[in-house]
This record gives structure tokens, sequence and C-alpha cells, in this order.
């Protein structure tokens, strides 16, 4: 066979061609340089207005409230108004007013300024100018800047002032001026796609005049091909957009006025609607798709375009560019290095191709896209093969040894860090309006406790317990707003004063029907609480913080739970901050006894915030507990006082009774938070909250690692052994493995085949098969295997052999459940109506003889439960016809049989797929997610085709977690999937789907995440995530080790399990 490679003189070529381009790069950047400090001295020179004092800024005010001439004044003061401009600089263009004639216009459109200011623009943003007698200019200088109004399309005046606030500050000038007469000197730029410095290495003009260098770009500097920018090339922009040539302004004000929104592309290395396609959390946050690139294309990797590998091309620096991004570094150094954009392009290949390259300024990536011809091999000189020797080469290094460098830990990091800035986005889009709250004026408290009256209650069926220590007004406050919410007509109102130094016990002694309690001395939270509980005379008490001000219906909803359900221990209501956030919807507590109120700072009205459900613990702030089982607790462990984690320690007191602690999202409070602690001091209060978390630790460790833990369980394919029916339609001997060793890469860098490694090509009919299996999942903390189960109508059941050992399990065997797969056995394996092989046609009676078929499973004691019921899931309900009848049906028999209540879940595949239905309106207890279901992230194949016959889907793994990061949680219950990697190539030679990209750096960062919001919205045995799946081989999908990546996936799992112990300090 031959081997065709580079000779020794092509390599000598390469290093020359290299060699001249660096040299004449290196010369470019000289010129550049002197071009850039020749321009410095000569802007200098130019006469500007240097800084203004109190005074001067004063002055500027008077003169823009008197009438034109004033403000004529004020313009020419500004040093803004450039009498050598003879046409606007605006995105209209057009003529020139002198600065009388200007000012005298008033908003008028087309009466443009000698300035660096778009008249017709700022007025079509601020419509408010219509009707004045406001010149924009002048308005701009006294109002617009301070209110954050942009004077140009290239100015982004939140940006400009964003870098450069402080120094803008100490020249007292309006941030245009600051760039005009100061900012460009220093290099300041204007806007995120003008590079002042960059664009003055270009223009020698520019460098000998020292004008500035926006005002000369939009003036004449676009003409001359001048670019502003790296990554904004103009003649590509004209090139490619023919009609913005008869429009006669400067591309890159076409493309900030509109062309970005209109989706047009930049450069030839940034393809604006492929990034939006690719990356579609960028398009809800309202940026275009070059801004939101150059935000935060650096810090998560994300690629400008199909030819541009951001991740790859950072691994091949020693040190990621400081301050500098990927693509930009690219284009202005690392190309003329022979840094490759990508594994599927070579710099040194292309110009051995290509000499002329060498010569040009630009990369070659862009001299290959501007020459528009066929995307050349990519092999590096000295290694290049070709025909059968390519492939050969491609299958050796596909089948070699596991790689340990193959983990991804850039990827791990990246999307922890995607992971907080989706959250920070989430909470900063929060739209709340501020809630109108009762305010009581130090002045008015005589007034305000005048108002307030409450009635006796004989025989209270409530006590509400109070807390004071100073804080009068606030205390009124709650008062106030516990009388107007209503509903206390069997409840008392209890305060106890604890030795306030204030008014307090005086003026609420004057309230009628208001019980007052005052200690003699300052006995602090826990023993005031406790004092008040004893005195207190109904069947309910609930401690209220005095900083806190109820809502309407929020005492009846606080207390149903109670009847409505069994082994309530105590309730906690929805906490909101005073400006309508969320301040808590429950807590959780972490193994280190560190607390965390869950929801915080989001919009209290989505879905998942808005469902009863069992928590960690409820906040002393508003907490509800029967008060015979408060006192036969001792009330709130003095071991605790004065404060701090008392309020868990009686949550989990009331849990180890079989009590359980509810958040009732119906009920509503706004609380101040912490008024009281605030004013005691921080240092002390942080060594009390330590010491007593520490102690908390210490009594609760056992329970906090429970509470803590999230099961895994991983899906668990059986078809690894020879059955009569594949032999008969696959041919003899066929199983799972036949498809998954005879699969083949489709291009370059696509990982195919997926061979085993410990476990080897393991025959599931043999029990010490799924005995290894077991031993290794339960190594690494699996925590049980969902096994598929095949039945169909008249009993007929397939693949059945691996289960038959678990019917003899003992109780420390490895947990398990049941999957029944009710979709049709095909031969396209997609369970759709074509090429059927075995039909689910769903008989009467067959709910009843599928659930007979799983019973003895069921019963057996290693079989999973939660909360004591065995776990039951469907692949796909919606093919039922009649899926609540069929859940009704399996119920009843099972509790006829004696297996008792069992817990129902469903896939979330196919037509259920994103977890957007109700389980309960199905009859089911909760969804299972199941990635990669809807959720498809394509891109096209990173490398060059080997299979021509090729016709499946390439998506980036990476952009698919983040989807799953971002997705809207539900209200329902719902268990969280992931998956280590999808590629289901064994299947569908030339037309799978593939997920690029896949690490376990990956895997073990959506992991993590999962188990993080699974202990945020699901409580004790219901935190469960699912692992699609243990050894879908054939799906690319597994767990298992395999000869690349080794244990990692498994070690992913573990690593995120683990997380929770890592300080994060």
């Amino acid at each position: 066979m031959a081997n065709d490679t580079q000779t020794p003189e092509q390599d000598l070529l390469a290093d020359s061609l290299l060699a001249k381009r660096r040299d004449l790069h290196r010369a470019r950047r000289v010129v550049a340089d002197d071009r850039w400090n020749r321009f410095r001295k000569a802007a200098a020179r130019r006469v500007g207005v240097s800084e203004k004092g109190p005074s001067e800024q004063r002055f500027d005010l008077m003169l823009a409230r008197a009438k034109w001439p004033g403000r004529a004044a004020l313009i020419a003061r500004s040093g803004l108004w450039d009498f050598r401009l003879n046409r606007a600089v605006g995105r209209d263009g057009g003529g020139v007013r002198g600065l009388v004639s200007y000012v005298r216009a008033g908003p008028d459109g087309s009466a443009n300024p000698k300035a660096l200011f778009d008249q017709a623009w700022y007025l079509e943003k601020n419509d408010d100018l219509a009707g004045t007698r406001w010149a924009p200019l002048a308005h701009y200088l006294v109002a617009g800047d301070k209110e954050g109004r942009d004077p140009h399309p290239l100015f982004d005046l939140k940006d400009y002032r964003g870098r450069h606030a402080v120094k803008i500050a100490a020249t007292g000038l309006s941030a245009l001026q600051h760039f005009i007469h100061k900012g460009a000197i220093e290099g300041f730029d204007p806007h995120p796609l003008f590079d002042v410095r960059y664009y003055v290495g270009q223009a020698e003009e520019v460098a000998d005049s020292g004008e500035n260098p926006l005002t000369h770009y939009l003036r004449e500097g676009w003409r001359k091909g001048y670019e502003p920018h790296p990554l904004f090339s103009g003649r590509w922009y004209l090139a490619t957009n023919p009609d913005v040539v008869d429009t006669d302004a400067a591309p890159l004000l076409h493309y900030a006025v509109s062309g970005a929104a209109e989706g047009r592309s930049p450069h030839p290395l940034f393809d604006a609607g492929w990034y939006m396609d690719r990356y579609r959390d960028a398009a809800p946050l309202g940026s275009t798709a070059l801004s939101h690139f150059l935000a935060y294309g650096a810090e998560e990797r994300r690629d400008p375009s199909i030819h541009f590998d951001t991740a790859f091309y950072l691994e091949q620096l020693a040190e990621a560019p400081e301050g500098v991004h990927p693509v930009i570094h690219y284009l202005t150094e690392g190309a003329f290095e022979g840094v490759s954009p990508a594994a599927d392009f070579n710099e040194l290949s292309y110009l051995v191709e290509h000499p002329d390259a060498a010569e040009q300024p630009i990369s070659s990536l862009e001299h290959w896209v501007l020459s528009r011809t066929p995307k050349p091999e990519p092999t590096p000189a000295g290694t290049r093969t070709s025909g059968d020797a390519g492939l050969f080469e491609q299958l050796r290094s596909a089948g070699r040894a596991r790689d340990p460098g193959a983990y991804g830990h850039q990827a791990y990091r990246d999307l922890t860090a995607a992971k907080l800035r989706i959250r920070e986005r989430e909470i900063g889009g929060v739209k709340v309006k501020p809630l109108d709250l009762i305010k009581v004026e130090e002045r008015d408290i005589e007034k305000a406790a005048g108002g307030l009256a409450f009635e006796a209650v004989a025989k209270p069926n409530v006590s509400i317990v109070i807390p004071a220590f100073n804080n009068l007004t606030f205390t009124l406050e709650c008062l106030a707003a516990l009388k107007a919410a209503g509903d206390l007509q069997d409840a008392e109102i209890i305060v106890i004063d604890d030795a306030s130094t204030d008014a307090t016990s005086a003026v609420l002694g004057k309230i009628a029907g208001l019980t007052l309690i005052t200690n003699p001395q300052n006995l602090n939270f826990i023993r005031t609480c406790n004092r008040a509980a004893q005195a207190a005379r109904g069947e309910f008490l609930i401690f209220l913080n005095n900083d806190v001000q109820v809502r309407a219906g929020w005492l009846p909803a606080l207390l149903a739970p109670f009847a409505q359900e069994k082994d309530v221990g105590a309730t906690a209501p929805k906490m909101l901050f005073p400006d309508g956030r969320l301040q808590e919807a429950g807590a959780r507590i972490a193994v280190d006894g560190t607390a965390e109120m869950i929801g915080l700072f989001e919009d209290p009205s989505l879905p998942r915030w808005n469902v009863r459900r069992e928590v960690d613990y409820a906040s002393g702030a508003c907490l509800a507990v029967r008060r015979e089982v408060f006192a036969e607790l001792g009330g709130f462990d003095v071991a605790f006082a004065p404060a701090y984690c008392e309020d868990a320690d009686l949550c989990f007191r009331l849990r180890e009774r079989g009590l359980r602690i509810i958040y009732e999202p119906t009920s509503e409070i706004v609380h101040h938070l912490s008024i009281t602690a605030n004013s005691i001091n921080a240092g002390y209060k942080q060594r009390l909250a330590t010491k007593n978390q520490q102690a908390f630790v210490e009594r609760w460790s056992e329970r906090l690692d429970a509470l803590n833990t999230v099961r895994t369980i991983a899906f668990h394919l059986p078809q690894f052994h020879t059955v009569a029916e594949n032999d008969r339609w696959w041919g003899p001997g066929f199983t799972e493995w036949t498809n998954v060793s005879r699969a083949l890469p489709n291009y370059r860098g696509h990982y195919q085949p997926h061979v085993p490694a410990d476990l080897g090509f393991y025959d599931l009919s043999n029990p010490e098969a799924m005995k290894r299996q077991a031993e290794l999942a339960a190594r690494y903390g699996i925590g049980g295997f969902c096994h598929y189960f095949y039945w169909f109508t008249g009993g007929r059941r397939i693949l059945e052999k691996p289960l038959e050992p678990l019917l003899d399990s003992a109780k420390g065997d490895f947990p398990f459940c049941l999957c029944w797969a009710n979709e049709n056995w095909t031969r396209t394996w997609d369970g759709q109506e074509r090429d059927v092989l075995l039909a689910q046609t769903y008989e009467p009676g067959d709910a009843e003889a599928s659930i007979a078929e799983m019973e003895p499973y069921l019963l057996q004691p290693n079989y999973i439960r939660i909360n004591g019921k065995p776990l039951v899931v469907i692949y796909r309900p919606g093919l039922l016809p009649d899926a609540k009848a069929w859940a009704d049906a399996w119920r009843k028999h099972c509790r006829e049989a004696g297996v008792g209540e069992i817990y129902l879940a469903f896939v979330e595949s196919f037509e259920k797929a994103g977890g957007k239905v109700d389980p309960q309106s199905l009859g089911f207890d909760a969804s299972v997610e199941f990635p990669p279901a809807g959720a498809g992230a394509l891109i096209h194949p990173p490398g060059p085709l080997y299979n021509a016959r090729f016709e499946g889907r390439v998506n980036d793994y990476r952009q698919m977690v983040r989807h799953y990061l971002a997705a809207a949680t539900p209200g329902h219950k719902r268990f969280r999937g992931v998956m280590p990697s999808w590629d289901n190539t064994a299947r569908r030679q030339d037309g799978g789907w593939v997920y690029q990209h896949a690490t376990p750096g990956a895997f073990q960062a959506w992991t993590q995440a999962m188990f993080e919001d699974t202990r945020r919205q699901n409580f004790g045995e219901e935190r469960i995530v699912f692992i699609n799946a243990w050894n879908e081989w054939g799906e690319g999908a597994h767990l298992e080790p395999d000869q690349r990546f080794g244990h990692a996936w498994l070690e992913a799992v573990k690593n995120a399990a683990d997380a929770d112990l890592v300080d994060k300090s």
C-alpha cells in the first residue's frame, strides 16, 4: 500500500514561507507602531478641551437654559464642533449647517451638525425631543450623556463609560468629549467594533494630522479601504452586500445601524447566521451575533464559524492570550506564527499550496475563504497521508490505547462558568414590580399604633409569635400588614419585647387585643421565642419576624398542609423581597451545614416555585408548627443560643419523628431580611454562625450525608446476547456488539468505533457479566440500573434472559428497577411504524398482563423504591391508548397483588420530550428527562468527510449541554437526566446523529449542575438523576469504560457527586 507523504523539500519550503510571512508581518507592525506614536504627538498638539470643573459645568447648564444663543455657545465651548467637516458623518449622510443655523433648527433630522454626532438617529432613538426647541447636540451635552443616550451609532456610551468611568468623571466632560479630546490619544475605543490603535496603524494621514480616527473613518477612511477592527472587514462586507454600496455609508456604520440586526456577516471568519443557529442562547439576550461573540465567546470557547475552532486554537498555545480574544489573536498574531485555526485547516500546508498567501497581510484562513476554492487537506507537512493510507491511519488512531488527556478539563471549566453566567443572566433579566408595602415613619409611630386594634380570641386556633428587639417602625408595619391581610378570627397575636431600648413596650401596650410580653432582660432570639411559646394558647404556633409583612391569604394557606396531608411537622411560606423578587422558596442545607435560600433573587412567578413540596427546613423568619409538638421537643434548642441554626435543628428533630417540612407557595410574605441582626457586630455574627454551624453538623452529620445524596440510575440495555429473533432478523450470532464493532468514522475527528475496555465484549446471558457491571457501577457510586423490559401483547417477551437472575436477588445486591420499552421493535432501531418486526398493539387486558409480568421483580428486596413504593418507568406513554387508564390499572393490580402502592414515572422521549407534560395529568408521579431528546445543536462536521454517503447530522455536545443548563425547570415532579455522549453511527453508518466534542469534563459539569438542581427541587428519595446510559454502545452512550476514555465517564459521575464536599471559597 502506497503512503504518500510530503518531501523534505516541501518541509523546507513551508518553513521558508512561514519565515517570510512572519518577517513581513513584523515589518508591518513596526510601521503601525510608528504611526501610532506619531498620531499621539500630533493629536496632543490639536487644540481641545482638557477638563471642566464644577463652576464651568454650572455655567454650561446656564447656557443650556438660555435660548438659542446660549445653546450655540454651549456647543462651541464643548470642542465637539469641527469646522473642517463638510459632510455629515451620521447614518443618512447629507450636508451640514453652520453653528447658528443648526441650533436654531432645533430637533430637525435633516439639520446635521459639524460634529461626530448622528442627528437623525439621535432623534429617532429619543422621540421625547419632538416638539421641543432643543438642538439635539446641546441636549446630549447637558442631559443625554448623563441619561445614557448614545450620540452616534458608533459611539457606545455604555461600553465607553463602563471601561473609563473614573477617568471621565475626573475631567467633568461628557463621554463623547472625553473620547474626542483625551480618549482617542490613550487608545480608548468608542465602540466594541472600532479599534482606535488598529485603525491608526493603517492610516498614514491620521498619524500625521492627529485627526480623530473615528471621524476620519466616517469621513473618508472607509473609502480608502482602512478597516476599523480585526473582526470587521469593510471590503468583505461591501462585496457580500452590494445593496450597501448604493447607500454610500461607511460599512461599519451600516452594520451597526441595521446590518447586524439583519444577520449580515461582518467578516469572512464570522458567520452570523451560523452562530445564532448554533448558539440559541444568544438570541434571547437581545444582542447581535458579533456583540455576543465578543462579549462571551472567549470565556465560553464559542466558535465564530464552522471554519474556526476556538478550543482547538487555544490548545496549541502555550498560554492563552492575555486579554485578547482568541479569534482576534489568530487574525493579528497567531496566523503569522503558523498556529492553525482548526483541526481541518493547517497553516503550513496551505502556505505550501498557496505561496502567494505568505505575502498577504491576512491569515491563510481568510485567504482561503476569499479565494472560494475547495477546502484544502489539513494534514501538516511531513505527515500527510492520503487514499487508503489516510483511512488506515485514522482507524489506527481511533483504536489506540485510551487517551489520558481527553478528559476535557477545559470543557468542565467552561461549562461550569457557563452555568454561573446563565444564572446571572436569568437573575439580571427578572422583571418584577416593587411590592406595595406599608410604611411607618418615626414621626408617625403614635398615629400608626393608634390605628391598630385586634379582636380578643377566647380559644385561638393559631398563635402568631412576633419576637421584637427595637426597630419599632418595622414591628408596627408587621402588625398593620397582619390586620390588613385579615383571617385573624381564630388567631392571637403575641409580641414579645426582648428588652428593647426604644419605645416598643410603651407603644405596643396601647394596642387593643394584642398580647404583649416584655422580657425583663435581653434573652436573645431562641429563649425569647421559647418563652412566648409557653404563653401561647393556639393549636398552632407561627413564629414571625418583626421585619415581615404578610400578604392576603397567607395564614389559611400556611396552615392548609396540616389538614390536607399526612405527617406534616412544619410549614414555610414563599418569601419575597420588597422589590418583588423571590427571597426563598424553602431552604436546603448542604453537608457542611451551609444553608441555601432556594430560588434567591429569581422570578417568584416561575412554575417551579409555585408547587407545594417537601424541603430540608423552614426558616425561622416564618415557621408554622403544632404547639404541642414544639413543646414536646423542648422548643428551639438553647444549645444554639443566642441564634443561628436553631430553625434547621428544629426541622431535623421533627423529621426524626417521621414528620415532614412543607413549603407552601400560596402563602406569601415579604421579608426585609436581617433587620435586627444588622444591628449586631458583623464579626460577632460571623463567629456565632460558624460556631453553631459546626455544632449543627456534628449533631446531624449522618442525616446531612443522607439528605444530600443524589441517587443515580443508569438505563441498562440487555441486547448483548444472542436470541432466536435477532438470529432470524439479522443473521446468526447477532448482538449489539455486531453493530458496534463495524462502525467507521464518517469524517476526520469522528470518534468511531467505540471499543470496550475493562468489561470487554461481554455476553449478558452469563450472569457473571452483569455481576461485574454491578460491581463496577457500585465502585463509582452509581445508585442502580433501570433495565429495559420488553413485553408484547400475548405475553411475548424478548431479551429477558439477563433479567432472570434478578428474581433471585438478595437485599444487599445492586439496586435495579424496570422500564417497559413499550414501542415497536423495528429494523430501523427507532420504534416507529415502518419496518416493524415486533408490534405493540395494546389489546384489552394488556395493562393487567404487563404489570403482572413485572410483579415478581417489584417484590425483590433490592428493587428501587421511592418512599417505600417500587419505581416503575414506562418509555413512551404517548403510545398508550389511554395512559391514565393504564396507570390506574397498574396501581390497582399492585395493590391487590400485595405489592402495595407503586411510583410511576415516564420517560420524556419522542412526543413527551422537553418536560412540558405534567405527569399527574396522565396519572403518573414523575417524568424522567431523557437527553438528547428534543435538544439538537447542529454544526457542520469539524473535518473533511471520509464517507461520501454520509447524510447524518452532527451536533455540538457542549452547546447541547448549555441548552439543558438554561432550560426552564417545570413545576411538576421531574427527575433530571444526563448522558455521557451520543452517536448512533453503529446502527446507521450513513445517517447517524452524532454529538461531537463530548468529553468526560463536559459531562461532569452537566451532571454536577443537575445534582445541584435536584437538591433544590426534589427531596429525600426523590433526589434522583437518570443517566442515558450504562451500556448503549450502539448509540455511543455508555458509562462503561472504552479504549479512549477508560473509566473517565464513571469518574465524572463520582466527581460530580463529591463536588458538594469541595471548599468553594
